[in-house]
């Protein structure tokens, strides 16, 4: 009896997470959350860049200079453009770790 008490104790042990298990589970989810985020803000920032660029109507250009506080066209574009390529950089770092993590937990 004593026996299969002790047998079951250790399954418990085994199957629940140890604390670097923990550990990678929240960075997990930290990350999968900034990724997120990020996914949401470079749909923005694209949708606005795209909305001064080409046939832009005035009040588009006007708010969004407004928006940065710049004072012309090309300001207001390049600011969007170094916006959305640092953060399709982050993303591109962020995914690398997600694919690392289930790498490593798979093992």
């Amino acid at each position: 009896m004593s026996w299969d008490r002790d047998f079951d104790l250790l399954l418990e042990l085994k199957a629940a997470p140890t604390k670097a298990q923990r550990e990678t589970q929240t960075h997990r989810q930290a990350l999968e959350k900034e990724r997120a985020e990020l996914s949401d803000r470079l749909d923005d920032l694209q949708s606005r860049l795209a909305a001064i660029q080409g046939t832009y109507t005035s009040e588009a250009l006007i708010d969004e200079m407004l928006r940065q506080g710049v004072g012309d066209l090309e300001s207001a574009q390049n600011n969007l453009r170094q916006w959305i390529h640092r953060d399709q950089e982050r993303a591109r770092e962020i995914d690398a770790e997600l694919q690392k993590i289930a790498v490593r937990t798979r093992d």
